[in-house]
């Protein structure tokens, strides 16, 4: 799947390719120099924000009305990827009253070898 990334001006400046295929050790593709930001870079009158972990769960969150209506969604790249362009972007969100993180979470609890 090949995701395009935008910049402040709506233009897209890079892409992310996620492989849908079972391959551990080749799952996640970008451009050198990787940019911008999905969906779109946030407009400054957002204020109820959900970021996500990835950009298929923010494709899939688009996907239904009720999110997309009542919230701005924003996709991470990855637990740890909150980058200086994404907090650049939120900030710029002035009216901003909600900010909800939906992320994977993976527990493994002491005994469970599952």
């Amino acid at each position: 799947m090949i995701f395009q990334l935008r910049n402040e001006d709506n233009k897209i400046v890079s892409f992310y390719g996620r492989s849908i295929s079972n391959d551990k050790d080749q799952r996640h593709f970008y451009l050198m120099g990787r940019s911008g930001l999905y969906p779109v870079y946030l407009q400054g009158s957002a204020t109820r924000l959900i970021l996500t972990e990835s950009m298929i769960d923010t494709a899939s969150l688009l996907q239904q009305s009720e999110i997309s209506m009542e919230y701005s969604v924003l996709a991470l790249y990855g637990t740890n990827g909150l980058t200086e362009e994404h907090q650049q972007a939120i900030m710029s969100c002035s009216g901003l009253v909600e900010i909800i993180l939906m992320l994977d979470v993976a527990c493994r609890w002491a005994g469970n070898d599952d």
